[in-house]
């Protein structure tokens, strides 16, 4: 059996849940998923700003240790579901465990130390929606001063290296090639059919930009809106690109595989190339292979293009 997941959410992850009861506002239509950073800032203001505009209903993904006022805030916000894990996850985890519990068309994703801009959020979020043909819109993110931060993530190819560079975006309805720090609006049925966030990646930059990718080449798109701007309350976070275990996956799942007429497939020519560049023993080495030729196997009609091929039809803006 694959260690790559084949459907979303395949991973189990066992948690308790607090609150979640019904809101009178909520809607089929736009719902959020809370990310708890783990800082103190005012909770209970943002959770109350999030009901102002109309985002209902909430979950709430805490670390695995449940914050401290989680009790407190369950009694003041009873729509809010606070769901802890009972073990540590992944950024991603947390996203596919909140998107689970939610019944709604869309889902906002962000952070607990963000506050979002009420202007844009309240004239412009339903219009944009409503016309909405991507999977996920990225928000143009600012700093706490109000700076626009580098959040268009733009793909590169460097001979066969394969990196990002982050850009600022300024001009609407700019493709990028993942939603930053995992923030985005989510439509939530496609983002299922792409089966989610990959729990076997720990590390959150290829965790992030393997969703991404894997959205491209199976022929979604995701695109900064700038009508919709979210703030940092800290500083943004650090994103860790060193070529660890995590890019071993993302390797073999989306810059390996090649497109035969309408079908993708990992070669077993490739193994040798695979296995002298990964650093495993070559019983650990082949597993993975195999694993990763599995899991295209399974999906290799939803491949419409190469990784290669992507990044020569990117278009800058």
């Amino acid at each position: 059996m694959s260690t790559i997941p084949i459907i979303f959410n395949e991973k189990n992850v066992a948690h308790t849940v607090v609150g979640g009861q019904l809101c009178p506002v909520a809607s089929a239509f736009l719902g959020a998923v809370v990310l708890n950073r783990g800082v103190r800032w005012n909770r209970a203001e943002f959770f109350a700003q999030l009901t102002t505009l109309g985002i209902a209903p909430i979950v709430s993904v805490e670390r695995s240790a449940a914050a401290p006022d989680v009790t407190g805030l369950a009694e003041r916000f009873p729509f809010v579901k606070f769901i802890t894990p009972l073990e540590c996850i992944s950024v991603g985890e947390m996203i596919n465990l909140g998107v689970a519990e939610l019944d709604v068309m869309y889902v906002l994703v962000l952070w607990s130390d963000m506050r979002i801009d009420p202007q844009g959020m309240s004239q412009h979020i339903q219009d944009i929606l409503r016309t909405n043909t991507h999977m996920c819109i990225a928000p143009q993110l600012c700093s706490s001063h109000s700076t626009v931060l580098p959040t268009q993530i733009v793909p590169a190819l460097r001979k066969s290296d394969f990196f990002t560079q982050p850009t600022e975006c300024t001009t609407n309805h700019t493709p990028t090639i993942y939603p930053y720090d995992f923030v985005g609006i989510y439509h939530r049925d496609r983002f299922i059919q792409c089966g989610g966030f990959d729990f076997t990646i720990a590390n959150a930059y290829w965790q992030n930009l393997d969703f991404g990718l894997r959205s491209y080449l199976w022929g979604e798109c995701i695109e900064v809106n700038t009508q919709i701007r979210l703030f940092y309350e800290a500083l943004p976070p650090q994103e860790d690109a060193s070529a660890d275990s995590s890019y071993r996956i993302f390797y073999l799942k989306n810059l390996a595989p090649l497109l035969e007429k309408d079908r993708a497939f990992i070669s077993g020519t490739q193994f040798f190339s695979f296995f002298r560049n990964s650093g495993l023993h070559l019983i650990e080495a082949y597993r993975l292979f195999r694993d990763a030729q599995k899991w295209v196997a399974v999906n290799r009609y939803r491949f419409k293009k190469t990784a290669a091929r992507l990044v020569s039809e990117w278009e800058p803006r």
